[in-house]
């Protein structure tokens, strides 16, 4: 088995350049609906940072938060909107 190393010589770093300020646009566009879509269904948004990784369930009602501080794992669920609590 070969392995085949291309590499590239980047002679317009102009163009480079702004493919990869267009790229960016797009990731912080991309977040920002991200962070909106949690909004609409969560009080108290969390996002990920260094310290805290948070999944949300494709539907945004349950999260997973693992905050690395403090060792600690949270789960988190949405209750419905029609929750009766029993008594």
């Amino acid at each position: 088995m070969s392995l085949k190393v291309t590499t590239r010589n980047f002679t317009n770093t102009k163009k480079v350049d702004e493919e990869l300020e267009a790229y960016k646009k797009i990731m912080e566009e991309e977040f920002e609906n991200y962070k909106k879509n949690i909004e609409k269904k969560w009080k108290n948004p969390i996002v990920l940072s260094q310290k805290v990784f948070v999944k949300y369930s494709n539907n945004y009602k349950a999260r997973k938060i693992v905050d690395f501080n403090n060792t600690t794992v949270k789960i988190e669920v949405l209750r419905p909107q029609n929750y009766k609590k029993s008594s």
